[in-house]
């Protein structure tokens, strides 16, 4: 099993998120998705796909995976491969993407 290690933003949003009564439906899912993650990140469920216009401080290639499936303005994770054979940085957890060059510009930057 991979360990997920969570920047201290992906943290507050996650915690946001769980906080939120109104976004419980929205949590869940993405509790399940890094279930699927740790454990299987090719997973079909996550629809895991490279990112080659974002990667990692070191280089590293960037993936997203979908916690929702078949929604409007999907929640999706980003992260990368870490140092080590069994660690992924989650580095944005859960970061819902509104297609715009602003959510662009902030991706990135969670990622540097």
């Amino acid at each position: 099993m991979t360990a997920l290690q969570f920047t201290a933003e992906a943290d507050r949003n996650l915690s946001g998120l769980e906080q939120d009564k109104g976004m419980a439906k929205r949590f869940k899912a993405v509790r399940k998705a890094f279930g699927y993650l740790e454990t299987n990140p090719r997973h079909k469920a996550l629809n895991t796909h490279p990112f080659p216009s974002l990667q990692g401080a070191n280089g590293e290639k960037a993936f997203a995976a979908y916690a929702e499936n078949h929604t409007p303005a999907a929640c999706r994770i980003f992260w990368h491969c870490g140092p080590g054979r069994d660690h992924r940085d989650c580095h944005h957890p859960p970061f819902i993407d509104g297609g715009n060059r602003e959510d662009a510009e902030r991706i990135r930057s969670w990622l540097a």
